[in-house]
């Protein structure tokens, strides 16, 4: 690896040993003492290069890794099936809780990312692991639907049930409601994983927003969600306030940057029940505790939540 960082840039020098985790990570600096990473990992090249750029542009508004030209036209060279990328190191400390002051970064970063996409037009034209209505033909971002494939292992476990019925109904009842809506929501290139697991922060700043290989369009009231989901009722969490507390100073901060629009607006009882009932992790821990009764009860009171609104 040294021999080819020399050859694709000269003036960096490897300083550390490979980090195995699924790609490989090797820290460089250079001659100024510049902090730098060099990934590598078997990817579609021409997408790693869109997603460069995209991330690139990012770099105006929040702080995301800036790659580095290979030569004068690519981000990326290729060698043996294993596209490599070089980005400037972020700066900051990885968190293993969310605060309240984290909760409002994490939302006002991702209402400037999400302003500054639809803005100025941003797509990557692919998918992301949030998306809803991908038809799950592959597990190819784009494709895959995660809140349907936990709707199907709920149903593996559940089916003979006698509530698995209603839960059943009012699903597919707020499947088909958001669909008839869903191509008239504004979409964006976005991160993908916009968690605090891919944060890095200094005084409960947010100093760097890390990982874009998840990177694609998605429709953004959908993201925001999730996102809002995650981090108030999934995320380890230290503070006062409940869950519901949480999901609401989240959406107020992302909504001080990106106000969501009418249609938006009108989309957010179902949307919010249908990603609380059907996130993996829930269906998971569901199956594992093996009280149908209890955990169908409360799934069907999630799903009529979005009637109550």
């Amino acid at each position: 690896m040294k021999n080819i960082l020399f050859e694709w840039s000269p003036s960096i020098d490897v300083t550390g040993d490979s980090l195995r985790t699924e790609k490989t990570i090797l820290p460089c600096q250079d001659a100024e003492g510049n902090a730098y990473l060099l990934k590598g990992e078997v990817q579609d090249r021409q997408e790693v290069e869109r997603i460069c750029a995209f991330t690139n542009q990012l770099n105006l508004v929040i702080p995301t890794p800036f790659y580095e030209k290979m030569d004068s036209s690519h981000y990326t060279v290729e060698r043996n099936h294993v596209v490599y990328t070089l980005e400037r190191k972020l700066i900051g400390e990885e968190i293993e809780e969310v605060s309240d002051t984290h909760l409002t970064e994490i939302a006002t970063a991702l209402g400037t990312m999400h302003r500054f996409s639809l803005k100025n037009q941003l797509q990557l034209n692919r998918g992301t692991t949030w998306s809803l209505f991908g038809g799950n033909a592959s597990e190819e971002l784009g494709d895959y639907d995660e809140n349907e494939v936990s709707f199907w292992e709920c149903r593996d476990a559940f089916s003979e049930h006698p509530l698995f019925r209603e839960v059943e109904a009012a699903y597919h009842h707020i499947r088909q409601d958001l669909q008839n809506i869903w191509s008239e929501l504004p979409l964006a290139a976005t991160q993908g994983d916009f968690c605090y697991y891919n944060m890095v922060f200094e005084n409960d700043k947010l100093t760097g927003l890390f990982d874009f290989n998840l990177a694609g369009d998605e429709v953004l009231i959908n993201e925001c969600l999730a996102v809002a989901v995650y981090h108030s009722w999934h995320a380890p969490y230290q503070g006062i306030l409940s869950p519901e507390e949480r999901f609401t100073l989240f959406c107020d901060a992302y909504q001080r940057i990106r106000p969501w629009t009418e249609k938006e607006s009108s989309v957010v009882p179902q949307l919010k029940a249908l990603i609380r009932a059907f996130r993996y992790d829930r269906i998971e821990a569901g199956i594992k505790a093996n009280q149908p009764d209890v955990f169908l009860k409360e799934t069907l009171q999630l799903l009529r939540e979005a009637d109550t609104h």
